[in-house]
């Protein structure tokens, strides 16, 4: 933040303007209050919960230069700025910058466009940034700036250890010693948290007798049972059902719940820790019981907190000192190559909340793999020893930011037809481009999300070394792709640069 301000003062000096961008809408309030107590200027904010009239209101005052800095989020970077004179990209790690819907644009890297395009500085902030900030620093194309602000001369203790969770045998992933621990200091008068990011109660619905699973019939992904709604959810189309008392296809009602959720975790905890509160928080609880208007760092007895990544905007860091992170194997198993970044960003997060506290803190890490390499990387050695290690990983694989890529997504209610469409672009794409040697194609395969309602949907991944090359064999087949999806009859778009696919 007092970066932030030394370079904004310089500017309002100058009678330009200043762009601040934030990735969640709630982060802006903290950023204006922050500014309000260290500088004299009128602030202006701009996100999506602002009423079209309100947004208008915004926009004229910009284009009029009548307003000298604006805070918002990614859709903030095509105001119409007439005398802007910095750019300010906050957490560029977070993946809310990335458009999912539409036109999918990424705000970073229209950001540096933009400040290029004007020839004004810009500054990308992150305590871990991405691999491809990373990588643009050591190509020399950034400047870096290890700005730090020691706010306390206090020295705090926190200790790591990664706990084996293979010969565990309750359905919790609860381990003795985490277990152990957690009486230690609940008995002290202190608080836990425990952070678990599978929402319900089981993930899955499957029959003893003829192997059948609860599907949802709109994106053909399991239901998640939940328990305290006696409900079953599909979480990619929030599609809702009633629990099956019997299987559907063989009409038994031998029914088993795998998997384990948030929900089953409190009851398991309700067990162990009777006469200990526990609070749990996750996009369910806080709809039904309003949690996110309480200040949960009013809590100063024992408590028992646990919860999914949005327990990270609660902030509830000010009086725990045992973190128990219950089953992390889904990020390190993951197919995306992205995962281990983005738990690499998540817990640094973590640990950068409870530093700003006085307390010494535990934070148990449970893994069926407790000697991975980028774990134990990670852990000891911090995370930009961990980049690189992904980086020489991700340039033997020929992975971004290595390579660069391109993503074409097709759907349809007929498969047959999504399939041919991108088989014939695949084909012509061989064709045209049959002796460049760094083009590489993959596909058609079903995409992660691969039913949406009644459409079934399928990828086509372009990737290539160079972007320029990439961008010019996607220009010179956009019109053959355009006469064939229109005598197709195929719903079609593409994803530069994708988070996933």
């Amino acid at each position: 933040m007092e970066l932030y301000l030394y370079f904004l003062k310089n500017i309002i000096i100058n009678k330009k303007q200043i762009l601040i961008l934030v990735p969640e809408i709630k982060l802006i309030s903290k950023i204006v209050k922050h500014f309000y107590k260290k500088i004299n200027i009128k602030i202006d904010i701009l996100h999506s919960k602002l009423s079209q009239k309100e947004k208008l209101n915004i926009w004229l005052k910009i284009k009029n230069n009548k307003t000298s800095l604006v805070i918002g989020t990614r859709s903030a970077i095509f105001s119409p700025f007439p005398c802007l004179g910095l750019i300010i990209l906050d957490e560029e790690h977070d993946t809310s910058y990335k458009e999912q819907k539409g036109c999918r644009y990424h705000t970073r890297d229209l950001a540096i466009f933009r400040a290029k395009k004007e020839n004004i500085p810009i500054i990308i902030s992150s305590l871990t940034p991405t691999l491809e900030t990373l990588y643009n620093v050591h190509c020399g194309k950034y400047y870096y700036l290890n700005f730090q602000l020691c706010s306390s001369n206090k020295k705090k203790n926190i200790f790591n250890k990664i706990i084996n969770i293979k010969n565990i045998k309750n359905n919790c992933y609860l381990s003795s010693q985490l277990i152990n621990s957690m009486k230690t200091h609940l008995n002290n008068n202190n608080q836990v948290l425990l952070f678990l990011n599978k929402r319900g109660h089981s993930s899955t619905i499957i029959c003893d007798i003829c192997g059948w699973i609860s599907k949802c019939y709109i994106c053909n992904r399991h239901y998640t049972f939940h328990y305290f709604l006696l409900q079953l959810r599909c979480h990619y189309c929030n599609k809702k059902s009633s629990v099956p008392l019997y299987c559907m296809k063989c009409g038994s009602n031998f029914l088993k719940f795998l998997g384990t959720g948030i929900e089953q975790l409190e009851k398991q905890l309700n067990v162990l820790f009777p006469g200990i509160p526990i609070l749990r928080i996750d996009s369910d609880s806080s709809k039904e019981n309003n949690i996110l208007n309480k200040n949960i760092n009013n809590y100063k007895n024992s408590y028992i907190f646990i919860g999914t990544k949005m327990i990270l905007e609660k902030n509830c860091f000010s009086n725990i000192t045992l973190i128990g992170l219950l089953n992390i194997d889904n990020f390190l198993l993951s197919p995306n190559f992205r995962s281990i970044e983005q738990f690499a960003h998540f817990y640094i997060k973590i640990m950068k909340y409870i530093k700003n506290y006085d307390k010494n803190n535990e934070i148990f890490i449970q893994t069926h793999y407790p000697k991975n390499n980028f774990l134990q990387t990670l852990i000891y050695e911090g995370y930009f020893k961990l980049a690189r290690k992904i980086l020489l990983e991700r340039k033997i694989a020929s992975l971004p930011p290595f390579t660069k890529h391109v993503v074409f997504f097709a759907k349809d209610i007929n498969i047959q037809k999504v399939e041919k469409f991108l088989i014939y672009i695949r084909q012509n794409l061989e064709k045209k481009f049959i002796k460049d040697k760094f083009l590489w194609i993959m596909g058609p395969c079903p995409a992660s999300k691969y039913k949406s309602y009644r459409d079934f949907q399928y990828v086509l991944l372009i990737q290539h070394f160079s972007r320029k090359k990439l961008y010019m064999i996607i220009k010179n087949s956009l019109i053959f792709i355009k006469n064939l999806s229109f005598k197709l009859k195929v719903k079609w778009f593409l994803d530069i640069d994708p988070i996933e696919f």
